[in-house]
């Protein structure tokens, strides 16, 4: 891609309403631009890096035997009046006539394996989506972290026993873990509150940062730890009495045990191999998509903009042109020859503004070609975070770039 034609603006200055780092920095490199209170678009760069962490995510949950498929966003009224939700989140709910605007999928699955299963040879199974979704926050705040609409992955495990729900939920907590080692965004598991979603025991994935909403209670001791509601008042670690540490975090994934209570709701019934009608049990998966970018932004930036990993960097490399060439075009096309995503900043500007602009971008490499270079005999190549350049050929510089490429799976 070029530069020149790209869909973006970028911004020297923070925007004004921006709270946090993340949310000023996504906005001043162009991978977002507001519409509303807590509702974005986001732009080629910002989809791009978004599909990034969607790959890795469908990854992991492909690999726990998870099947994708898409759900309708608008649901019949009916669904959630039966479970009793569409009182209990009234507040967060948009309804109109007699649908509501999807918010999570527990009932639709229900409703789904209510006719699709019908004997204990149709389980387990395990389904899961990637979709926007839709909660009227009061309160919109720091970008992507706490936005009206948002992406999720939400899947949802089906089984014939409380023994199979657990074997589903444990492959989803290493698959989380996976997930997030993977983007290298540090996260804690805590033990979370079920209640508000009628299950039996959850866990949620914290990224713990000062300009989280939710308070964590930590042990230094024995790792144990819950967010504010599962803890209540303890400060009397369970498990070795330690004192605990409180924290601020950001929830970017959630589990839940439901057991059969969703499946009794809606039919959800199955017959044993001994000829008994019995109900199904559910677990339920959520992982925030936008969230987990603007906290990944959180982490990895410097005072001169993003500085994103290589597996969620919408582009491998930024290839900047000092001045218009010959060279800078051949550069262009080899890098596209060998596969290398590759975004080129041919504008007609100042090539200081270039570089800042790379730098402001995040993208993990920077390829320079320009006088210095040519006289040398070769191309800047160069990490984001503060490496010295080195020149190289150009076609050692773009065979080092395909062999790197290759070695980040998405």
């Amino acid at each position: 891609m070029r530069t020149s034609s790209l869909f973006q603006h970028t911004d020297r200055a923070a925007p004004a309403g921006a709270d946090v780092e993340s949310h000023r920095l996504l906005l001043r490199a162009g991978y977002v631009r507001p519409l509303a209170g807590g509702v974005f678009t986001l732009l080629p760069m910002g989809l791009r890096a978004t599909r990034r962490v969607e790959a890795v995510v469908r990854q992991e949950i492909e690999a726990i035997g998870g099947q994708e498929l898409a759900m309708p966003h608008v649901l019949p009224r009916w669904l959630w009046e039966r479970s009793g939700r569409l009182a209990a989140w009234s507040d967060a709910l948009a309804t109109f006539g007699d649908s509501v605007v999807a918010a999570t999928h527990e009932e639709a699955v229900a409703a789904l394996a209510a006719e699709l299963i019908h004997s204990w040879r149709d389980l387990p199974r395990l389904v899961y989506q990637i979709q926007a979704k839709y909660r009227h926050e009061s309160r919109p705040r720091a970008g992507l972290i706490r936005a009206r609409e948002f992406t999720m992955k939400d899947s949802y495990s089906l089984d014939a026993d409380e023994a199979g729900m657990l074997e589903q939920y444990e492959a989803h907590r290493h698959a989380y873990r996976r997930v997030f080692e993977r983007l290298s965004l540090p996260v804690v598991e805590v033990e979370s509150d079920a209640a508000p979603m009628g299950g039996y025991a959850a866990h949620e994935y914290m990224h713990v940062c000062r300009i989280g909403e939710d308070t964590l209670l930590l042990c230094s001791g024995c790792g144990w730890a819950a967010n504010r509601e599962a803890a209540g008042q303890r400060t009397a670690c369970p498990r070795c009495s330690a004192a605990l540490q409180t924290e601020r975090g950001v929830e970017v994934g959630n589990i839940f045990q439901f057991g059969p209570r969703y499946s009794e709701m809606f039919g959800a019934q199955f017959t044993d191999s001994d000829g008994r009608r019995r109900p199904v049990w559910m677990g339920s998966y959520g992982l925030g998509i936008g969230r987990t970018l603007a906290c990944l932004a959180e982490v990895h930036h410097d005072e001169a903009g993003l500085a994103w990993p290589d597996a969620v960097a919408p582009y491998s490399v930024v290839l900047v042109s000092v001045r218009p060439c010959a060279e800078a075009e051949a550069a262009y096309a080899r890098l596209m020859e060998r596969s290398v995503e590759v975004l080129y900043d041919d504008r007609d500007v100042a090539a200081g503004v270039k570089f800042a602009d790379a730098d402001l971008s995040g993208i993990p490499w920077r390829m320079v070609v320009g006088p210095r270079s040519a006289g040398a005999g070769g191309v800047e190549l160069s990490r984001r975070r503060g490496q010295d350049a080195g020149v190289l050929p150009l076609t050692a510089a773009v065979a080092r770039l395909a062999a790197r490429a290759r070695s980040v799976p998405v």
